[in-house]
């Protein structure tokens, strides 16, 4: 059973208005995105089936760009809470194990916040990319690039000296963390 269809070029043309409705009616753009591929589909299963003789779609260019929304930020307040924190933690450390930890965490958020490294970069650090002389901090970032930044926190600096020091494990393994 064929179904009559219009004149390909009308058809194109509403679904020109199709799409501009939907993005009248959606403000989501993946809402409109779904909701074409469904439509998209219903038309290409059609062909398939030979009910018609040919979709429309394919004469259409149905990209839709999202926009890019930048990742949130952490609030001055919540970092200074955080960091606060972490530092009553090392003082209410009753064993040294809980210090050494206690001094990791403290150095991982601030090597996180001072260099702005991702937490896959961090975890990949190695002892010796760590030049506590020129506070230097070396490591392969995304595509595999090397990378060497400098550790602008001195405290940061600090803390990392003092979590190698307390840690006897750290000497051992390849991974500084």
């Amino acid at each position: 059973m064929k179904i009559f269809v219009k004149n390909l070029e009308d058809e194109v043309k509403e679904i020109n208005e199709y799409i501009h409705f939907m993005n009248k009616k959606y403000s989501k753009h993946k809402t409109v995105k779904r909701k074409l591929a469904s439509v998209k589909a219903f038309y290409s299963y059609l062909e398939y089936e030979e009910i018609i003789e040919y979709s429309p779609f394919n004469k259409v260019r149905t990209k839709i760009k999202e926009p890019h929304v930048l990742p949130k930020t952490i609030q001055k307040e919540n970092i200074e809470k955080i960091i606060q924190y972490l530092f009553d933690r090392v003082s209410s450390a009753k064993t040294d194990f809980q210090t050494i930890i206690s001094i990791r965490n403290i150095a991982i958020i601030g090597l996180l916040f001072s260099t702005g490294i991702r937490i896959s970069e961090l975890c990949n650090i190695k002892v010796a990319d760590i030049n506590f002389n020129e506070k230097t901090l070396k490591f392969f970032g995304k595509g595999s690039k090397e990378r060497i930044l400098y550790i602008g926190n001195e405290t940061v600096v600090d803390l990392c000296k003092e979590y190698k020091q307390l840690n006897e494990y750290v000497a051992e393994n390849d991974y500084f963390f």
